[in-house]
């Protein structure tokens, strides 16, 4: 089944490059020449369908597949591939007959009438287009001013031969005069091809170095070095049926438990510092609370009543305090801290950026967070401050951004997700922000955890199926190895204390 989605997907990528191909030569042949293009729009129908549909048909499919299912059991596929021959047909019927490119209102109605002439057609002017007497036919025709794209259909059934002679007798008119044409149609379909073509190729470029550093990474791993997998638990989040929910699972991926159990959502998890108890963001009453619960799943709890939404908890080194994020708080995220209880909350940052992902610091005096206070507000850096929310100071200086800080265990180190080349990447700094450094290539990195010896890393990553899978390697980026099999978004992992 994965070869053949793979080969699906590499046959519509395909198609695609052809149909953008195809607008790109329509725009240049109608602006080189001057003159009108005419081509059938069924065919544009058909291929339009494939294009826009076909994706979701196999995304569809995948998701069918990953989730185990079978596929009599399950309607979504039943519901695409109705939508696929829905939005086929209603393409169809609005771009029947035959369509031009590159046509004015008068130029399209004078090729018709020179046409019909050529043809001895006597026809007259009716409310639903030219009606033609010797044939008992309507003739319509319409240009979309806005496109330059025109329209020239029979309204009824079964005079296919009739309009193929007419349309072909309206191309020889075009091609022997020399009228206006419309720039508009033609420039759009060379912006269309081209805008396709250069995705098409960047998609390809990124695809293709992910494959290779996978690839490459599976292949070490096979070699006649046999990597270890480190020791340990690892939380993480996953959400198999379409909900969010806690699981755990030993460092090599042996023992995946669920802790949740799956009636809401649930996200974010965090360890205590003594392994004991999970901190984890919970859907409550319609609203998305903290929840702790003991390390087992059990004795689950809701510790706090916002009518905002939090997430994301770090857990002071002590235990006592959780550090969250509060989303929408006066209008942005802040970043609060409460204690352990659920009380006594307090916003440490309390200003007009949004401010993430805390990250407590192994000796508890600094809370390491990603903000859009300075520089592209889109853009996050990675600051640090002291755990009362002073003395703010930024670490990361990315163009594109930098997300989800995690430190190592001795604080000497912070790991984050920077994006330098668009795609992300984990990195590692000195805890003053020297010294970056990038471990993984192009694994489309999310967020990272430090095992306790400070010797691996965890960490999510996008797979080329779209879902997430998560992984593991040393400190020093090497030896990156996939423990899951990404059937779903498996994220935030977080290696027990």
């Amino acid at each position: 089944m994965d070869s053949l989605l793979a080969i699906l997907y590499g046959v519509y990528a395909l198609f695609l490059l052809l149909v953008s191909l195809l607008l790109v030569y329509v725009g240049l042949r109608v602006l080189v020449t001057k003159r009108p293009f005419f081509f059938r729009g069924t065919w544009f129908a058909i291929v339009m369908g494939l294009a826009v549909v076909t994706p979701q048909l196999l995304t569809g499919i995948n998701n069918i597949r990953l989730a185990s299912e079978d596929l009599r059991t399950d309607s979504s596929w039943i519901l695409l591939s109705v939508l696929w021959v829905a939005w086929t047909l209603f393409m169809w019927w609005t771009f029947r007959g035959y369509m031009s490119v590159g046509v004015t209102n008068e130029s399209l109605r004078s090729a018709l009438q020179s046409a019909l002439a050529k043809l001895n057609q006597p026809s007259e002017e009716t409310l639903s287009g030219i009606h033609l007497a010797s044939s008992n036919v309507d003739v319509q025709a319409s240009v979309r001013e806005w496109t330059g794209i025109g329209i020239v259909r029979l309204k009824q059934r079964g005079q296919g031969k009739l309009l193929e002679s007419i349309v072909q007798t309206m191309r020889d008119h075009v091609a022997t005069t020399q009228e206006p044409i419309a720039r508009r149609g033609a420039v759009l379909y060379l912006i269309l091809g081209l805008i396709t073509v250069g995705f098409l190729v960047i998609l390809a470029v990124l695809l293709g170095q992910s494959l290779f550093t996978t690839t490459t990474a599976a292949l070490s791993s096979r070699s006649g070095k046999s990597v270890s997998l480190p020791k340990g638990r690892i939380l993480f989040q996953e959400d198999p049926h379409g909900m969010s929910q806690i699981f755990v699972m030993n460092a090599d991926s042996s023992d995946p438990t669920p802790l949740t159990d799956g009636t809401h959502n649930s996200g974010f998890p965090a360890w205590s510092p003594d392994g004991k108890r999970i901190a984890f963001s919970c859907i409550q009453g319609g609203s998305q609370e903290l929840c702790v619960m003991n390390a087992d799943g059990s004795a689950q709890m809701v510790v706090t009543h916002n009518t905002a939404q939090l997430i994301a908890p770090s857990w002071s080194p002590n235990g006592s305090k959780i550090a969250f994020v509060c989303t929408f708080c006066d209008g942005k995220y802040q970043i609060y801290v409460m204690n352990a209880d659920g009380g006594g909350q307090i916003n440490l940052t309390n200003n007009t950026a949004n401010d993430q992902y805390p990250a407590w610091s192994p000796d508890g005096k600094r809370i390491a967070f990603s903000s859009t206070l300075t520089l592209n507000p889109y853009n996050p850096q990675i600051y640090v401050m002291n755990a009362d929310g002073s003395n703010r100071v930024r670490l990361t200086n990315d163009p594109l951004g930098a997300d989800f800080p995690a430190w190592s265990s001795d604080g000497s180190k912070i790991a984050f997700t920077s994006t330098p080349t668009g795609i992300g990447n984990i990195f590692v700094m000195n805890a003053d922000g020297g010294n970056p450094t990038q471990l993984t290539k192009n694994l489309w990195a999310i967020s990272s955890s430090w095992s306790p010896d400070g010797k691996w890393i965890t960490f999510a990553s996008k797979l080329m199926t779209g879902k997430s899978a998560i992984y593991v390697m040393q400190s020093d980026g090497s030896n990156p190895t996939q423990i899951t099999q990404g059937l779903a978004n498996e994220e935030g992992p977080t290696w027990q204390p």
